[in-house]
């Protein structure tokens, strides 16, 4: 071989190596690790060998000779060096790109479960052989009230609700558990290899830890309904009936918890107006419980003195979505603010119809500012008219709202009360109502009304 021939071949070797081992960093033959490695094992061996050409050349003088060829040589050596080192430390980039987009496109990015794309991907391959899995159990979770959250409190609320219920339920299962979030407000979680009395032991664990939060915690209260089932016998060869099941008997569970459920809602929001100080603890109470003895006293029945009740405990939720500089305002409103609070009764109703649990009395809410003569708001109403719950709210809340103290003014005594209410006996309120109020305000005096307190709202 003559020394042009070496020169050539040293060339070939140097292009063709980092072709060939491009072409395999790239098809993801070797580690990143292992490439570098080859990289720089390459380039020690091309440079010893080079530098015993040289030192042959020079022995033999015919460096001169060859001096253009090694001109190029030089240079080829080097950027073949940096461009392996760069395509190097790309394709290490690259690569922790992709992973980390395939951990976002399986993954929920607000819980950090699993998304419902890997949910509907395991369910498939599940199902092709379920006799792998069996016996494989499936719980399904729905966040109560969630969608009432957003709309009162933002947002944000409902996402922090959303991460403290995702804390709860990785507490209950183990890291090979597969638990994915398969919409805004429900969670599914695959169990294969795990009997239906296991998968039950976890639903009542999952209840009690919520339990032990909401108790904790008063102030963001969490509800949730849970439904299991197993595929545990060979006539159970499709994944999809086994999940149906299981959403069935959440479900079922909802319609069991459906009491407790809305006393937690009742709970949420009336927290959520006393956090912003529209209605302070003491007003609402005071309320229902005039409101249940005057619904005694007119021998009203069961399911209306109920829906009064929660009118009275729950008419304002409204004011969530007042701005606080109007409602807590000490001196006179504006006319712009006065339409404002006229909003609130309109606000509240939608409130009370995106809930199930409170749409009964969505229309209450939306009635409780009526007046019998008319003047009232929003729709104007005037006598029979108006429910007959908002005609019995309008008395009991003036009364609780002149016998306590407002921001904007000291509270009155019973008599100025009594004075100012009869005064718009016919006016503002039902005559035939008032008459039995009165009377039974006068025997409640000598008892123990819920104590008074300060109320902002107007």
């Amino acid at each position: 071989m003559n020394g042009i021939a070496v020169l050539d071949f040293i060339a070939f070797v140097c292009a063709g190596s980092a072709l060939l081992l491009c072409l395999l960093r790239l098809r993801k033959k070797i580690p990143a690790a292992a490439y570098s490695a080859l990289c720089v094992y390459l380039f020690i061996t091309v440079f010893y060998n080079f530098s015993n050409l040289l030192e042959w050349l020079a022995i033999t003088d015919a460096l001169d000779a060859y001096e253009d060829h090694l001109m190029i040589l030089g240079p080829m050596l080097w950027i073949f060096m940096l461009f392996a080192f760069t395509e190097s430390m790309l394709s290490s980039t690259i690569r922790k790109n992709e992973e980390n987009f395939k951990s976002l496109s399986v993954h929920d990015s607000l819980t950090g479960f699993f998304n419902r794309f890997y949910y509907e991907t395991q369910m498939n391959l599940m199902n092709k052989d379920l006799s792998r899995y069996r016996p494989l159990s499936i719980m399904c979770i729905d966040v109560d009230g969630l969608k009432l959250i957003n709309d009162t409190l933002g947002h944000q609320s409902g996402d922090f609700l959303l991460k403290e219920t995702a804390a709860i339920i990785a507490r209950v299962f183990r890291k090979v558990d597969m638990i994915t979030r398969v919409g805004g407000d429900e969670f599914c979680v695959l169990l294969p290899g795990t009997p239906f009395e296991a998968v039950n032991d976890k639903r009542s664990r999952l209840y009690q830890l919520v339990e032990e939060y909401n108790l904790r915690n008063p102030e963001i209260c969490i509800s949730v309904s849970i439904g299991v089932s197993t595929a545990a016998h060979e006539e159970d060869r499709d994944v999809f009936e086994v999940f149906r099941r299981a959403d069935d008997n959440m479900y079922e569970h909802k319609l069991i918890q459906k009491k407790s459920r809305k006393s937690k809602i009742v709970d949420f929001l009336l927290s959520a107006l006393s956090y912003r100080d529209f209605v302070v603890q003491g007003h609402a109470e005071r309320l229902a419980y005039l409101s249940g003895v005057l619904a005694d006293r007119m021998d009203l029945p069961v399911e209306q003195k109920a829906n009064l009740i929660l009118l009275a405990r729950l008419h304002d939720v409204g004011k969530i979505g007042v701005p606080e500089q109007v409602l807590m305002k000490k001196g006179p409103l504006s006319s712009k603010e006065h339409q404002i609070i006229k909003n609130h009764p309109e606000i509240g109703r939608n409130f009370a119809l995106r809930s199930k649990e409170l749409t009964h009395i969505s229309e209450f809410i939306y009635h409780h500012h009526e007046a019998w003569d008319g003047s009232g708001y929003p729709a104007g109403l005037k006598g029979r008219q108006i429910p007959q719950e908002c005609r019995i709210l309008a008395i009991v809340d003036a009364y609780d709202a002149m016998t306590n103290e407002r921001p904007y003014r000291k509270a009155l005594s019973h008599e100025e009360a009594v004075k100012e209410l009869s005064r718009l006996r016919g006016v503002q309120f039902d005559p035939e109502i008032l008459t039995i109020f009165l009377e039974v305000v006068e025997r409640e005096r000598s008892r123990n009304i819920p104590a008074h307190d300060t109320d902002p709202g107007r």
